[in-house]
């Protein structure tokens, strides 16, 4: 074999190399993840949203109660229970 010969493998070897990685990044998958981590983009997320503020919307409360707080909670209890109860 010539050095011509092993420089031509050789660079065919690495650009072989390079295309396969390439078409390898193409061809992943993205995992998506199955748990509502990111609740904000979620339909799970505005469902709850929407029957939190329902809820709100009935309910009296007093002066001391932190409202965000409350809301955040049963926000939570939402996704995490698939629902809320419609009387609180």
């Amino acid at each position: 074999m010539k050095t011509n010969d092993i420089l031509m493998f050789a660079l065919g070897f690495i650009a072989g190399y390079f295309l396969k990685n390439q078409w390898e990044k193409r061809n992943s998958v993205v995992e998506i993840s199955t748990d509502d981590t990111n609740y904000v983009f979620s339909p799970k997320y505005k469902d709850c949203e929407a029957k939190v503020n329902k809820v709100m919307k009935q309910s009296k409360f007093s002066s001391d109660v932190d409202l965000d707080a409350w809301k955040k909670n049963y926000i939570d209890a939402c996704m995490k229970d698939n629902g809320i109860r419609e009387a609180v």
